[in-house]
């Protein structure tokens, strides 16, 4: 069944980008293999799109280690205190619930930038969407809003351990409302604990000789795009021997 006989049959998907530029294929102009090549290109960058928005959070995450080392040295001693001081193991999810800390660097780093940071000028009684860099920025919400701090977020994830991912948290509104929310942000938020945490059980995240950022962050260089994402220099160094991240990362594939 091609999508135009779905749209017919009135079982087509809802009105949305993906559904409107498959129906935009010129079909009559290209033979089946052209256009079912094109169909799955159209396909896979939507999931790319998605897929994006983890890379660049995981870019502000790396980031804000550097730019504050105090909160990453804090970070390593919780997942130290779970696993370790020598890397007896890599963390893994079922660790999540024992550390509290690293549960708020990741909604830090979510509020902190938003990486959709979209907003528009909007005539009155046009309905608009909401500007999520605005509302992670509203001092009144979060004191010293242009600071990376995640004990901000602490009593939340200590009071409900089994409940701290960003969408039952009150910055649940970075991935967006209502029947519009991102339907992948349970994935993202659950790829970005296993990213960040393996990161500093591994890494030492430094600053770059010569790169002169302050806490605030300005003056850092941001890409454009539908997602955004700095640009930045850095330093990793490892905090264990080679040959034992090398023989846990082959026991665990």
């Amino acid at each position: 069944e091609t999508h135009d006989d779905s749209q017919a049959a009135g079982t087509a998907a809802a009105p949305s980008v993906v559904p409107d530029a498959l129906k935009r294929i010129p079909v009559k102009t290209q033979d089946e293999r052209e256009a079912a090549v094109l169909e799955k290109g159209i396909k896979e960058s939507s999931a790319t799109g998605y897929a994006a928005q983890t890379t660049s959070s995981l870019y502000i995450f790396l980031l804000a280690m550097v730019l504050y080392p105090e909160v990453q040295t804090r970070a390593q001693a919780e997942i130290d205190s779970v696993i370790g001081e020598t890397l007896e193991r890599l963390p893994d999810w079922d660790d999540r619930a024992s550390m509290p800390y690293i549960n708020a660097i990741i909604l830090e780093t979510l509020r902190w930038f938003p990486v959709a940071p979209l907003g528009y000028y909007i005539p009155k009684d046009i309905t608009i969407s909401s500007y999520a860099r605005f509302m992670a920025r509203n001092p009144d919400k979060y004191p010293n809003p242009t600071r990376f701090i995640p004990e901000r977020h602490m009593s939340k994830v200590v009071e409900e351990p089994s409940t701290h991912g960003p969408a039952s948290d009150d910055i649940s509104f970075v991935f967006g409302f209502g029947r519009r929310i991102c339907v992948g942000r349970h994935v993202a938020e659950a790829s970005l604990f296993a990213a960040v945490v393996n990161i500093l059980a591994v890494f030492r995240l430094e600053r770059a000789p010569g790169w002169n950022v302050g806490p605030d962050a300005e003056g850092v260089e941001w890409t454009g795009g539908l997602t955004t994402h700095p640009v930045f220099p850095c330093i990793f160094t490892p905090r264990h021997r080679k040959e034992r991240v090398s023989q846990l990362v082959k026991m665990q594939c």
